[in-house]
């Protein structure tokens, strides 16, 4: 019996040797490809990630404008012509906002700047006019709404600022690797708004 607990002892000593031989053994190594890669993907995805951000607190702006024209509209208070186009090019901002490829068009930026500014201006001025505006809570509310994501807004511009530069520099950084896990990588250089605002 004594024998049978010694062999027994051994051949589990030899099996738990053994394990850890193949666990030493299964070690994976990651090759400077590997690691380009990966940071690649994290920056293509932090990019994205960051232009929903922005996408979102843009159509939050906008919404809130168009609740503040709505609610000038059920007072009666204002030009009904008027608040009719303010909404007309309140729902236009959609439509000409700029996306990652037009971004590097300084004009397409400046005209949405210019159009999303104008229509919260003239929709905050009128609403500052009405008589009873000291006692609209909601209107107030919604009008704060519009300057926190505007503020929001601005953030996410210089977030994704911040990100497309130090991608673009990874880009010329690592062109070589990048040719060959991805060949369009090194054309796809991300354009800033800074650029635009210069």
């Amino acid at each position: 019996m004594r024998n049978t607990g010694i062999i027994l002892l051994c051949a589990g000593t030899s099996l738990v040797l053994l394990c850890c031989r193949k666990q030493q053994e299964q070690v994976t190594h990651f090759t400077r490809a590997d690691s380009v890669t990966h940071q690649y993907l994290e920056f293509k995805d932090s990019l994205m990630d960051t232009w929903n951000l922005l996408l979102h607190e843009d159509n939050s702006r906008i919404a809130a404008v168009k609740r503040v024209i709505q609610e000038l509209q059920a007072s009666e208070a204002t030009d009904r012509d008027f608040l009719n186009a303010l909404m007309g090019r309140a729902d236009q901002l959609l439509r000409i906002r700029f996306t990652p490829k037009t971004l590097s068009n300084t004009d397409v930026i400046e005209e949405y700047d210019f159009a999303a500014t104008s229509v919260i201006t003239e929709a905050i001025a009128a609403s500052e006019r009405l008589p009873d505006f000291a006692s609209r809570q909601q209107l107030q509310e919604q009008i704060n709404q519009i300057r926190r994501h505007d503020s929001l807004l601005q953030a996410y511009r210089l977030k994704y600022d911040r990100i497309a530069t130090r991608y673009n520099a990874f880009l010329d950084l690592n062109k070589e690797i990048l040719k060959e896990i991805d060949k369009t990588a090194t054309d796809d250089k991300r354009p800033l708004f800074h650029l635009a605002e210069e």
